[in-house]
């Protein structure tokens, strides 16, 4: 039982990674970028914006859902609460079936208003390390 519990708890950080570095991967896009690291008021507004479980099947539905598994549908959640919730995933690596493997970080933005900003490592089955968001 307790394997079982331990496969679902990987793959449920599998998904939650794969979607936050979807949501660095749009953030970058608007910029003409790769990726771009996103910010806590980011993230609350793509999880409270992401539409009902039947709804929306996007990275923001993805990540709310692994955050906040018995969240309700309208709930809002807090930058405060996010910031708590995620920095339990910071660091655990987790592996693809491609044989990459995903760290979700943390990392303090450059500049006059330094925010943190959270992101996803990616190291190739190679053991490569592949190019990550920008966090500026």
């Amino acid at each position: 039982m307790e394997a079982e519990q331990e496969e679902d708890e990987v793959e449920s950080l599998l998904e939650g990674a794969q979607a936050l570095r979807g949501l660095t991967q749009e953030a970058g896009r608007k910029e003409g970028r790769k990726a771009k690291a996103v910010t806590v008021a980011e993230l609350v507004q793509t999880i409270n914006n992401c539409g009902t479980r039947d709804d929306d099947k996007g990275n923001g539905r993805v990540l709310r859902s692994f955050l906040y598994p018995d969240l309700e549908d309208f709930a809002k959640v807090s930058s405060k609460s996010l910031t708590k919730v995620i920095k339990r995933y910071i660091g655990h690596p987790v592996k693809e079936e491609s044989g990459c493997v995903l760290k979700i970080k943390a990392a303090m933005s450059k500049g006059k208003n330094p925010r943190l900003k959270y992101s996803v490592t990616t190291i190739s089955a190679q053991g490569e390390l592949l190019p990550e968001a920008d966090e500026d």
